[in-house]
């Protein structure tokens, strides 16, 4: 007998490989790139899904109209997100934000905290972006409605230290593309919010942990403001 036909491929399978080549491989526009391709399989199947019009055809095709269609998701954006967060460079911020901007315009896809994260972490020492971000993402935490499965802004210590690190990433590129020491003492003071402000209000079970006070830390030491460290 004929073996049987191989599974069908499903968003997980497309998930892997885009991630892996956004994050792993460092190459977020070929992830890209086949995300389109994702898209394209997508509309081929569902085009072939509808063209199935007579009783006949959908009995000999039964399991091909019952299956379920892949497509593309939040974590298949998250993922090239991701990806270009870690180039850290100026192009890699322009595309970050396309995608992230891309994820906020959609019907379809809802940003969750990965995707906050990530866009906060790709505009590294951009502080005003950074806080924008910041605040969309808090004001999407404080919608909850009491149904946590359609709760998918939860705080975590990932966010609050990827937005402490871009304080510090801001206060370290004082001087450098025309920006001057207010940038430094933006970052400072915004460091020192989320701190002792914006966690405790926001995310009280979240642990001030060694790790979030370093950045505070740094963000003083690099300043030489040795006596606001020690406080």
């Amino acid at each position: 007998s004929p073996p049987p036909p191989p599974p069908p491929i499903d968003t997980l399978d497309w998930n892997r490989v885009i991630s892996a080549l956004a994050i792993q491989h460092g190459q977020p526009q070929a992830a890209y790139e086949l995300l389109q391709e994702f898209w394209t399989f997508t509309e081929d199947l569902q085009q072939r899904l509808s063209s199935l019009q007579y009783p006949q055809q959908k009995q000999r095709h039964q399991n091909f109209a019952a299956m379920t269609i892949p497509q593309p998701d939040l974590f298949s954006y998250n993922s090239i997100l991701e990806g270009w967060a870690r180039l850290k460079d100026t192009r890699a911020a322009v595309e970050a934000n396309k995608i992230y901007t891309l994820i906020r315009r959609s019907e379809n896809l809802q940003p969750n905290i990965v995707t906050y994260t990530s866009a906060i972490k790709a505009n590294g020492g951009d502080l005003d972006r950074v806080n924008k971000i910041a605040q969309e993402c808090l004001e999407a935490a404080r919608q909850k409605d009491g149904e946590d499965d359609d709760y998918t802004v939860i705080l975590d210590h990932a966010f609050f230290n990827a937005w402490l690190l871009a304080c510090v990433q801001a206060a370290a590129t004082t001087g450098q593309e025309g920006k001057d020491v207010i940038v430094t003492g933006d970052a400072i003071a915004t460091a020192q919010d989320i701190l002792l402000k914006i966690i405790p209000k926001n995310a009280s079970h979240i642990p001030r942990t060694k790790t979030l006070y370093g950045s505070l830390l740094q963000c003083f030491l690099i300043q030489d403001d040795l006596e606001g460290a020690t406080q």
